[in-house]
């Protein structure tokens, strides 16, 4: 940093027209009891600087910890009155239960005999499994029965549509055999009276 001249109001100070004349500092003296106590005094005031430092931090950390204890504290009330009531609870509940001791040993007792009857339930449903697993298997042995008595009643059906077109074959082709030979019949009764006449006429003739 340069050295500051004021030109306004005192134009005169710190100015110096002759030459400056180098080193201006003919000797430099050193106490070494000065430094020492400075250098204490500075470790003091750094000292002091950290003690306050470490108070508030301590004030700090006081009106931390006594916020925690006041929340400790309402906490504690809560759990004891939480736990007040759950001894009330268990009181009425032991009184319940003492109250209702004859009635659970009828109730163990029906459920007991209840455990008997699923049991009983449970092998009457296992033999009713067997039971329809036989009547699967028959029913499967019955389809498979059906499926061939189907299949089989499809080939006679088969055949006998063959058979029944042959046979309408057959009797169509004899139906026209038939008519034709019965045509022919017919016809030969016709012309039989002609020729009669013929051989008649030729014998008048005669």
């Amino acid at each position: 940093m340069g050295l500051f001249v004021n030109d306004g109001q005192h134009p005169e100070v710190f100015k110096n027209k002759a030459g400056i004349i180098e080193p201006n500092q003919s000797f430099y003296k050193k106490d070494p009891v000065d430094e020492m106590m400075k250098e204490q005094q500075l470790a003091n005031e750094a000292l002091q600087q950290s003690l306050r430092e470490m108070e508030i931090a301590f004030k700090q950390q006081e009106q931390i910890q006594v916020t925690r204890l006041k929340k400790l504290e309402h906490q504690l009330e809560k759990l004891h009155e939480q736990h007040q009531v759950h001894e009330d609870h268990e009181s009425h509940v032991v009184a319940w239960l003492e109250k209702h001791e004859t009635k659970n040993e009828v109730l163990g007792e029906t459920l007991v005999q209840q455990l008997d009857l699923q049991k009983q339930v449970v092998e009457q449903l296992n033999s009713q499994e067997q039971l329809n697993e036989e009547i699967v298997n028959r029913l499967e042995n019955q389809e498979a029965l059906m499926e061939k008595i189907v299949r089989q009643v499809d080939y006679l059906r088969s055949i006998l549509f063959e058979r029944s077109h042959f046979i309408a074959e057959k009797i169509e082709n004899g139906y026209l055999n038939t008519s034709t030979y019965i045509q022919k019949l017919f016809t030969r009764s016709e012309s039989q009276p002609t020729r009669l006449e013929v051989k008649v006429k030729s014998k008048e003739h005669h």
